[in-house]
């Protein structure tokens, strides 16, 4: 399933600072209304590549191995059955 549009913005932001308010400075950045932020930020938490501690509270990227890939392609494997090299004995 595609990221939703201003994912690529977001993602940057985030890699750069950590951590962005859902409100006021999400809005700013992306220079759209409450709504349609909120929207965007609610589908890429339930998808796993954001988290927050709280409901409405900031938010930062949650690395997992699905999202890593998207992220660093070349450092991970996107065949999660094989094997990955360091782990051989």
């Amino acid at each position: 399933e595609p990221l939703p549009k201003h994912s690529e913005v977001i993602f940057k932001e985030l890699l750069l600072h950590g951590s962005l308010g859902r409100g006021a400075e999400m809005m700013s950045l992306l220079g759209l209304k409450r709504t349609a932020v909120s929207t965007i930020v609610n589908e890429l938490v339930s998808h796993g590549y954001l988290t927050s501690d709280t409901p409405k509270g900031s938010v930062r990227l949650k690395f997992e191995t699905h999202f890593a890939h998207h992220l660093f392609p070349e450092l991970t494997l996107e065949d999660t059955s094989v094997p990955a090299p360091w782990n051989h004995r």
